[in-house]
């Protein structure tokens, strides 16, 4: 069993007894993918909703629209199936309300970018906590597929 912490724009996968954990995720967008029968699961921390150029070569993590699939594709390394997969997402906050310009919520963006990538592979959506104003904290535990949520001033999951 162990412990591992996913940082801004990284991508883990794990096995049954792994607990996954993110912190800090303000308009970032966490997803968290598991095929249950294969007891894999995986978790990207995404920074922005689009690519743009080589930098997501070598951060497949960052990047709503390169996230999705190569955390698929490290989870069928695993053993997973895709069409076992189910989808938990966490995060989207406007970190910024007093700004009402829809160009400008990064959250918003990415929120819509993930569910899309999601769409496209016909993995389903079993649980979404997204948008507001507050940071989140998230926990994922790949044995039983829990996800927690702290929000804001909450006490952190343990």
């Amino acid at each position: 069993m162990a412990r591992l912490l996913v940082r801004t724009a990284d991508l883990v996968v794990g096995g049954s007894g792994d607990i996954l954990v993110t912190e800090f995720v303000g308009s970032c967008v966490v997803i968290m993918l598991h095929d249950s029968v294969a007891e894999v699961g995986g978790m990207a921390h995404v920074l922005l909703d689009c690519s743009r150029g080589t930098e997501a070569q070598s951060q497949p993590g960052k990047f709503a629209d390169v996230a999705v699939g190569a955390l698929v594709d490290a989870m069928e390394r695993r053993g997973a199936l895709r069409f076992r997969m189910t989808a938990s997402i966490a995060g989207g906050a406007n970190m910024f309300p007093a700004i009402t310009w829809r160009a400008l919520d990064i959250g918003a963006r990415n929120v819509q970018a993930v569910f899309a990538q999601l769409s496209a592979l016909s993995i389903p959506v079993v649980m979404a906590d997204v948008g507001g104003s507050q940071p989140r904290r998230v926990v994922f535990d790949i044995s039983s597929g829990m996800v927690r949520v702290n929000t804001g001033n909450a006490t952190p999951a343990r």
